[in-house]
């Protein structure tokens, strides 16, 4: 039977290859947004779909239609990336609440999303008349049984959890890639521009992993695909190579054949899957200070950060 996956994230995309081969899939339909579209190819899949394209006019009339069609169809396991994302009216939501499926299981979106998510029960934050609009044409909004597939090591009674331990990406990850001690790779993060951190202090901090780094004849800044220009003439200032990857940064290095020694980032969760399939010698978690984030975020910063150091990442 037809497995679906539906992701509209890197880290997603990530989780989801994982689990095509922990699965054991073998007739896999994606439904993929526009921006993973040169990602894709990294696996085979039976099927490729795209998001319909969002227009403020006629996205609830595309999505309406997109859910109609595919709800002809019948799937062995539902994956979903982000089942609480607001994005084309909650799209992913509708698909996984109404398709049908023996299982509903959810990815890593990210790991702070994760922890959120456990910290209020998998109970997200929702836009009323958003979701009331699908219960006006039948549809449902929520679902009671799902599982979740994570690289975490947590447990919960109520949930049933598959443990994601990268195996497949560390099969790829062979023992004659090439290794150059004389890089430094700094991950950007959606964060910076999120929590709104001033210019002066997102400066500061920059200029702090700088001085860490200056050893390294390579400084390379990765940014976040949600990267502002401003940031990035920051960073150029300071003294960062800008290093746009045009794939996932995991993918990137498998595919020229380098094993990072050096990697670093405040918040990215590309630290720890770094970590785990390539076993970097150095693997560095920059604090982000907490009167930096907001108020209702710092709890889920600080399990962040623990998380991080369970797994071995230094924090400086």
């Amino acid at each position: 039977m037809n497995d679906l996956f539906i992701v509209s994230a890197p880290f997603q995309l990530l989780s989801a290859i994982e689990a095509k081969h922990f699965f054991k899939t073998q007739n896999s339909t994606i439904i993929y947004s526009k921006e993973l579209e040169n990602s894709l190819d990294f696996v085979n899949w039976n099927r490729k779909i795209e998001f319909p394209k969002s227009e403020k006019k006629s996205n609830f009339k595309n999505s309406l239609k997109f859910v109609k069609e595919l709800k002809t169809e019948e799937f062995r396991y539902i994956f979903v990336g982000d089942f609480f994302s607001k994005s084309r009216s909650y799209l992913q939501r509708i698909l996984s609440s109404n398709l049908k499926s023996e299982k509903v299981i959810f990815l890593d979106d990210g790991i702070l999303t994760t922890l959120q998510n456990l910290q209020n029960g998998f109970n997200g934050e929702t836009h009323f008349w958003k979701l009331f609009r699908w219960k006006i044409f039948g549809y449902k909004t929520s679902l009671k049984d799902f599982s979740l597939f994570t690289v975490l090591n947590i447990e919960k009674e109520s949930l049933e959890i598959f443990k994601n331990d990268f195996s497949f990406f560390k099969s790829l990850a062979e023992k004659d890639f090439v290794e150059k001690p004389e890089n430094f790779y700094f991950i950007g993060s959606a964060k910076f521009e999120t929590w709104k951190m001033s210019e002066e202090n997102f400066e500061n901090f920059m200029k702090k992993v700088f001085a860490f780094a200056q050893k390294h004849q390579n400084i390379y800044f990765v940014p976040h695909r949600h990267c502002s220009q401003k940031s990035l003439k920051i960073v150029q200032k300071i003294g960062f190579q800008v290093l746009k990857f045009s794939k996932p940064i995991e993918f990137e290095f498998l595919e020229r054949k380098e094993k990072p020694v050096n990697i670093a980032s405040a918040t990215s969760t590309a630290l720890l899957s770094l970590k785990v399939i390539f076993e970097p010698q150095n693997v560095f978690s920059f604090k982000v200070p907490e009167n930096e984030v907001r108020k209702d975020r710092v709890e889920g910063m600080q399990n962040l950060y623990k998380t991080f150091s369970d797994f071995g990442i230094d924090l400086i």
